[in-house]
């Protein structure tokens, strides 16, 4: 995910065409308003309020998808200024997949105004409140809440038994973890499925400290969980 705080849009949409193009049709761009607190702070980038953020996040989505789908663009705003530019090359995907994670209202808005996916995290009461906040977004749009590529991950944490699985639990956040044996962890994840939700994502650094450790949690992942679906 490209935080608009610390990207250009207009280096963003040059970027993202590129990449489309050297991967063949195969890139999704990500980007937010920022909120890694401590990322900007080592940086020594300006993170503002949460009124501002928005603001230039709303201006800076608008002309990355301008840049991505027309010939030239031209944008006054309060934080950017783009005149008569082009994208060039222009990305093979029409359009190239705008995917913006978020959960709060104003956010949902400008995301079903401008994105092609959204994503959130959390377990299924937690991702089904969001999804809530985000349908209610699209209304406001008038934008079809099902024409949205939705995307939600949670931290997945195998147990193989009650005691490992409340050990885990006192450890982990609640609205971010999925807890439990394979068998559990598939009726969890259909949850998802019932929700309307398109993707699942898997983080990694669950699964163990070093490569082997985390590939083995993928492959576990992969013979014990994903063929349910």
């Amino acid at each position: 995910m490209s935080p608009t705080t610390v990207h250009h849009p207009a280096v963003l949409a040059n970027r993202a065409a590129t990449i489309d193009q050297l991967s063949h049709g195969r890139f999704v761009l990500g980007i937010g308003a920022g909120w890694q607190v401590n990322e900007h702070r080592a940086y020594g980038i300006d993170l503002p309020d949460a009124g501002p953020r928005v603001d230039r996040f709303e201006e800076a989505i608008r002309i990355v998808r301008s840049l991505l789908t027309e010939p030239r663009t031209t944008v006054e705003g309060r934080h950017y200024r783009i005149v008569d530019a082009p994208c060039q090359p222009a990305p093979v995907q029409q359009p190239l997949p705008i995917l913006v994670g978020t959960g709060s209202p104003r956010m949902s808005r400008i995301t079903a105004r401008h994105a092609d996916e959204w994503n959130t995290w959390g377990d299924p009461p937690t991702a089904r409140a969001r999804a809530r906040v985000f349908d209610a977004g699209c209304e406001a749009v008038g934008r079809d809440p099902g024409s949205v590529w939705r995307s939600v991950q949670a931290m997945i944490l195998f147990a193989d038994s009650d005691e490992h699985a409340a050990t885990l639990r006192e450890r982990a956040p609640a609205e971010r973890s999925i807890v439990g044996s394979p068998a559990q962890i598939v009726d969890i994840l259909g949850e998802y499925v019932e929700m309307g939700f398109d993707e699942f994502i898997v983080p990694d650094f669950t699964f163990g400290r070093d490569p082997a450790a985390r590939r083995a949690g993928f492959e576990r992942f992969l013979a014990e969980v994903a063929p349910a679906f």
